[in-house]
């Protein structure tokens, strides 16, 4: 897979090293059949669990590592750091959306901006 393209739209995560997260058509339909909600659907994401937020940031990292692993993806992220990593999937979110509509993410049931 390689290194993140400076062109495509990618927000830096810093987790066991530097990684970029990327929200492209194969994330999205990566998204969708790791958690079963449809990503077109905001209203789907209203309340997530721990199982959809490692799903969503394994899918959204694979495009530069393809020996990342949904395991190793759950070994980098604790309690301490879900709030960065969530407030930086938001980012890649909003990036991908052209930053015109709220990301479909939340924690608690409060969407992270």
């Amino acid at each position: 897979m390689g290194r993140a393209h400076p062109l495509k739209p990618v927000v830096e995560v810093k987790l066991d090293k530097t990684r970029h997260f990327l929200i492209n058509f194969r994330a999205l339909t990566q998204i969708e059949e790791a958690t079963g909600k449809n990503v077109l659907d905001p209203t789907s994401f209203e309340t997530m669990n721990l199982h959809d937020m490692r799903a969503m940031v394994y899918c959204a990292l694979r495009h530069e590592d393809a020996t990342l692993t949904e395991h190793m993806v759950g070994e980098m992220i604790g309690p301490s750091n879900i709030p960065y990593v969530m407030a930086q999937m938001s980012k890649a979110w909003q990036f991908a959306n052209g930053a015109q509509s709220k990301p479909p993410l939340a924690v608690g049931g409060r969407s992270h901006q």
